[in-house]
Parts: structure tokens; C-alpha cells; sequence
């Protein structure tokens, strides 16, 4: 088991949810604020994140963000 695996199965409390994205060319995607926390993790390509309280972060390959409980 690698490290990542282990630490997300340590602090795991509620239901798991895993989609794996997959689209080219000019796309976005919004998500509603929700009552648990996850991440994202960049496989390929490039994207950016856009939040309401902080400017346009360009995300690269290897990228993990972090979501916290209530963000939408």
C-alpha cells in the first residue's frame, strides 16, 4: 500500500466517492458546497482553480487540492 492510500484510510469517516475526469479543449466544472472534504489530483494536463476568495491558480500535473468541508 503506498502512503497516500494509507493516510486517506486512516482518517476516512464517511461514504467514499471517486470519479476519474477525463475531457479536452475549453471546459469547466463546478461543484455544490458539500458536508465532507476531499481532493483533486492532476494525472495529466494542465486546468485551473477558481475559488471565490482567492485569484485563478494554474494547476500541473502532480497537483493535489485539497477541499474542505463546506466549499463549494
Amino acid at each position: 500500500m503506498d502512503i497516500l492510500s494509507e493516510v486517506i484510510g486512516s482518517i476516512r469517516t464517511g461514504q467514499v466517492y471517486a470519479r476519474r475526469v477525463e475531457e479536452t479543449g475549453s471546459w469547466g466544472w463546478r461543484y455544490d458546497e458539500f458536508t465532507g472534504s476531499g481532493f483533486h489530483v492532476v494525472l495529466r494536463g494542465q486546468g485551473w482553480l477558481l475559488t471565490e476568495d482567492a485569484p485563478p491558480r494554474a494547476l500541473r500535473v502532480g497537483d493535489v487540492v485539497l477541499i474542505t468541508r463546506g466549499t463549494g
